[in-house]
């Protein structure tokens, strides 16, 4: 399997993973679960996006990433 293959192919399966985790951490939180799917595709099509036009993966990370925010909090428990 050549490098192309396992990124294009295999990276859709972490990206699905990803998307049903957050999805599943807003239904917890009681949003309805189409919606929060929509919202958590859409939000990995918004950093798609932002990636495509030039913006540094880890400068996107430290932009939303708040001193004392919630999102850094979920970053260190994701690394864990």
């Amino acid at each position: 399997m050549d490098a192309c293959t396992a990124l294009c192919g295999s990276s859709l399966v972490f990206f699905t993973l990803m998307l049903a985790a957050t999805t599943d951490g807003a239904v917890a939180k009681r949003l309805p679960r189409a919606e929060a799917q929509k919202m958590a595709a859409q939000t990995m099509r918004g950093a798609a996006g932002l990636i495509l036009l030039g913006e540094h993966p880890a400068l996107l990370r430290d932009k939303v990433s708040t001193t004392g925010g919630c999102t850094i909090g979920e970053l260190l428990v994701f690394e864990e």
